[in-house]
């Protein structure tokens, strides 16, 4: 809808009003937004439930609650709302400003891909240093969480129709040239599925520390490629920064250039990061053993290179379909050509 330009309040407050009754029938057919507010009934309440809601600096459009939804050591999320569409959003608050490049990443390799399995950004905020990520509200589940419900895990058509979706949606990635790098059960999310009743829809989350191959590698973008070259004169090299991934989880390689190493990283250690969620959902464990913080990288590397997983070998364990177990110790093949 148009904003309206002349000078007339009446004329102005009946815009105003057709705006505010239009957010509200969408609210009131939210199923989400049911889920954390009281849904207003009138345009009266839903003006109060408005003033309810703190404004985000920089931006008229977006607006915060109290709720939160879950931290880190980066970020916080917190249930917003969007007042020009009527619906509820999620709030990235960001807790550093020296995350600023991972956060400028994050929003420019997201602005390029557009699939059902990728937890949708919206917008971002920046105010005197201050940063907001508007992303899509979900309400599921995390794989960690997921895996773990009942006491009784996922059963084998799950963990297979799970793997699909995150497969299709690496492949996806992989085409537009982007590397997800920390493929975990934290950042895979689990909704109920609208088109299959009964079965969950995988949403992928967190792309702070994703990159595209520009950044992972000695190659130059091609001067056919703008997309890709923009990217690569934003960022700065991922080898020169300290980037983010999960030890437990991440590949030998990602490994190696922790330590200073020269190995390669690209598509093949996401296939990688795959097999070790994989492995979690069979075993609910992490396929390699980190046993706190500390524990060296070089004893890490060492489990992934012998092949001694955490709870064993899927292929050791009768009550794992062969095929799948061979699946998945083929993704965790220390050498990637081999994966």
């Amino acid at each position: 809808m148009s904003e309206y330009t002349g000078h007339d309040p009446a004329g102005r407050e009946e815009i105003l009003e057709a705006k505010e009754q239009a957010c509200l029938e969408v609210m009131q057919n939210n199923p989400v937004i049911k889920k954390y507010f009281k849904i207003p009934q009138n345009i009266q309440e839903y003006r109060e439930f408005l003033r309810s809601l703190k404004k985000i600096e920089g931006s008229e459009r977006y607006l915060m609650s109290d709720l939160l939804l879950g931290e880190g050591g980066v970020s916080e999320v917190w249930v917003g709302f969007d007042n020009q569409t009527g619906r509820p959003v999620a709030v990235k608050k960001i807790q550093f400003s020296a995350f600023t490049n991972i956060i400028k990443r994050e929003i420019i390799l997201s602005s390029q891909i557009n699939h059902h399995n990728i937890c949708q950004i919206f917008d971002a905020v920046e105010k005197d240093g201050e940063y907001y990520i508007v992303e899509e509200l979900l309400v599921g589940d995390s794989l960690l969480k997921g895996a773990n419900k009942d006491g009784g895990g996922l059963s084998f058509e799950d963990i297979v129709d799970i793997a699909r979706q995150i497969s299709e949606t690496l492949q996806y990635m992989h085409k537009k040239g982007i590397l997800l790098n920390d493929l975990k059960p934290d950042n895979i999310f689990l909704v109920p599925d609208p088109d299959r009743p009964g079965r969950d829809l995988v949403k992928i989350i967190d792309f702070g520390s994703a990159a595209s191959r520009y950044e992972m590698s000695e190659e130059e973008p091609s001067v056919d490629d703008p997309e890709g070259k923009k990217i690569y004169e934003l960022l700065e090299d991922v080898r020169k920064r300290n980037h983010a991934v999960t030890l437990g989880y991440c590949s030998p390689e990602q490994i190696n250039v922790g330590m200073g190493g020269n190995s390669s990283v690209d598509e093949k250690s996401d296939l990688f990061g795959l097999g070790s969620v994989i492995y979690f959902m069979i075993k609910r464990r992490k396929p390699f053993k980190t046993k706190n913080e500390k524990t060296s990288l070089s004893a890490i590397e060492d489990q992934i290179i012998t092949k001694h997983y955490n709870a064993g070998r899927l292929s050791e364990d009768p009550s794992v379909n062969p095929k799948l177990s061979a699946l998945v110790e083929q993704l965790l093949e220390p050498n990637p050509n081999k994966r």
